[in-house]
């Protein structure tokens, strides 16, 4: 992690990027989901991200994705409190989940009153023999070209490739700057 940073072309100073303090960055439970941020088809490859992405996925196909912008913290996903009766969430974020039975499904929305476009949309695909599975790739990634034709492809422009490089050194995860 520290030759990304300093390989950058913020520099040392895009240690400020990484949305977690150390002690986060340590914990066992999580070293298995930091990946390199690896942009090459964007021409963005040594710039740091400050976007939060969660994803699930197996090289180029998506379970679901979300983009957000909370951190791994307490006060961007909230803690019970009260005996457990209420949620106190101390910072206000903003995210899209992806999931691709909505995509895929989703004809467009509308700003104004006059849905007519969309109802005749959506009862037409209500049609029981018209329903495909939806799948959610990224543009970019390693994964197999296999035949999607009993499926429909919505392709998601995730801004790094699938599936994210581990770091293959704990010590590179605990190097840090900031």
């Amino acid at each position: 992690m520290i030759t990304t940073v300093l390989d950058s072309i913020q520099g040392y100073t895009a240690g400020n990027m990484i949305p977690s303090p150390l002690k986060n960055v340590e914990k066992e439970f999580l070293k298995k989901y930091w990946g390199k941020w690896k942009t090459t088809h964007t021409g963005r490859c040594r710039t740091m991200s400050h976007i939060k992405t969660f994803a699930r996925d197996n090289g180029r196909n998506l379970a679901w994705f979300l983009l957000t912008s909370a951190n791994l913290s307490k006060d961007a996903w909230g803690a019970l409190q009260k005996n457990s009766s209420q949620l106190m969430i101390r910072s206000y974020e903003l995210g899209v989940l992806f999931l691709p039975t909505v995509v895929g499904n989703s004809r467009g929305f509308s700003c104004t009153d006059d849905t007519s476009s969309l109802k005749s949309d959506k009862q037409g695909s209500t049609n029981s023999s018209s329903v495909r599975k939806t799948k959610l790739v990224s543009l970019i990634g390693q994964g197999r070209e296999t035949d999607h034709s009993d499926c429909e492809l919505v392709r998601l422009p995730i801004p790094y490739e699938l599936p994210p490089q581990s770091y293959t050194s704990q010590a590179n995860i605990r190097k840090r700057v900031r």
